[in-house]
């Protein structure tokens, strides 16, 4: 393991190839992350592990100790185990203690998985002004755009939603975002349509 954190050291990319070897060995996750270097590319990689040892609150735990250090993959990879762990209570109140990050894409990043946790927390209008504040840092984003559509959708608001979602969808063509992701936009859009 000394030269898969070196391994790590030098090309972050490798970080889920090392991972997954040391979790397909058997290696317990604690004893993984204990090993391998603390970086963004480990802890989210760490995430199916923890998971599957019926560990959630672990890795929460272990996430939550880095989320100050403002690495927008490890907010994701914090939201999503929070929702797939049915705790977006938690995600949110952890998300809106931290100070707000001098980078503008951390900080909006920060603030559209608080909106995702109220949205599923069932808060839709904490969900619009946690979306409304992270357009202030990242105005024209793809993903901003579609979190505060969502959030408007929750709230009732379908025609606020529509415009905000047509929006996304344009500004996702205008960056070249995947095209998976172009499809969910759009996916949630005609959703949006139908509830207008």
């Amino acid at each position: 393991t000394p030269y898969l954190r070196r391994a790590i050291e030098l090309d972050p990319r490798v970080s889920a190839a090392a991972v997954a070897a040391l979790d397909g060995g058997g290696v317990d996750p604690s004893r993984i992350a204990a090993t391998l270097a603390p970086i963004p590319e480990v802890l989210v990689a760490l995430r199916r592990p923890y998971s599957e040892a019926g560990l959630a609150d672990v890795y929460l735990d272990l996430l939550e100790e880095r989320l100050p250090d403002g690495s927008g993959a490890v907010l994701r990879a914090y939201a999503e185990a929070c929702f797939e762990a049915r705790q977006p209570r938690r995600a949110r109140e952890r998300l809106e203690s931290i100070p707000p990050f001098a980078e503008r894409r951390v900080e909006a990043a920060r603030l559209v998985h608080a909106a995702l946790a109220a949205i599923y927390a069932g808060d839709p209008a904490a969900a619009v002004s946690l979306a409304e504040r992270s357009a202030r840092s990242s105005p024209d984003d793809p993903t901003v755009l579609h979190v505060r559509g969502l959030a408007h959708l929750a709230s009732g608001d379908a025609g606020s939603a529509v415009r905000l979602l047509k929006e996304a969808v344009a500004a996702a063509a205008r960056a070249g975002s995947a095209a998976r992701f172009r499809a969910y936009l759009c996916s949630d859009l005609g959703r949006a349509e139908e509830k207008a």
